[in-house]
């Protein structure tokens, strides 16, 4: 977690421990491309598939969704989507399109019900020294488990938040009144992905993504975490949500 407090000499110095940025290339069961995760200063991290402009986007203290399709990008501050979603109603075309998507794996995922973490010694991931974490949950009263191996090194802890923040960004968005109406296993799956993106930076983690290579001390561009446009604001994110599906 950030320091938030202190004296100004002490955050100076921890900011300085993390300047130089990061790189991490992931395989992962949720796309074709390589997931790739990319930090820098003060705290900024983009989140997106190889040669996809879509992302989660951190800028000067602000959390983003990048939504880009049929060559129209629309920048979505997470802290408004989350504010517009508690009420805001999604279209019923919304809710068939997001039904329609489900595939029998992600239908028996959403029957998850969190157990609990556990330590599991330590691994390797791609080189990078871990520790193993058991992530348990019961489908339909069977106990099955993810293994989870994360990095708790300073060098890495920027990677860490980045990763801290994607979990805490699906929780907004599948925390929508509509969705858990219709889904009630939402709201468990949430915590689950929780405790897989909260244990630090990670390594492996079978359900989202596996570490293939790493740069501790890359150097991003100044403008590579920049919004690439103006953002929504609120009436229109209301306008994008209630009409979503009907287009």
């Amino acid at each position: 977690m950030r320091i938030r407090t202190g004296a100004a000499l002490a955050l100076a110095l921890w900011g300085s421990a993390v300047q130089a940025g990061i790189t991490a290339r992931y395989a992962s069961p949720l796309g074709s491309r390589p997931l790739i995760v990319e930090t820098g200063d003060a705290g900024d991290f983009r989140i997106g598939f190889e040669g996809d402009d879509s992302r989660l986007l951190r800028s000067e203290g602000r959390d983003y969704l990048i939504v880009a399709e049929d060559g129209e990008v629309q920048i979505v501050p997470l802290a408004d989507l989350a504010a517009v979603l508690l009420r805001t109603p999604l279209s019923d075309t919304a809710l068939r399109d997001f039904d329609k998507d489900l595939d029998p794996a992600d239908r028996r995922t959403l029957k998850a019900v969190p157990t609990g973490v556990s330590r599991a010694g330590t691994r390797s991931v791609a080189g990078q020294a871990g520790i193993a974490y058991r992530v348990g949950y019961t489908i339909d009263g069977q106990p099955h488990a993810e293994t989870v191996i994360a990095s708790q090194a300073e060098a890495m802890r920027p990677l860490a938040d980045a990763w801290r923040r994607a979990g805490e960004a699906f929780a907004v968005v599948v925390g929508a009144p509509p969705f858990r109406r219709a889904y009630p296993g939402l709201d468990r799956l949430s915590v689950l992905i929780a405790q897989i993106t909260g244990q630090g930076a990670l390594l492996d983690a079978p359900m989202l993504a596996t570490l293939r290579t790493i740069r501790l001390d890359a150097t991003p561009t100044e403008d590579r975490f920049d919004l690439p446009g103006p953002p929504l604001g609120q009436a229109e994110l209301e306008d994008m949500i209630r009409t979503a599906g009907d287009r």
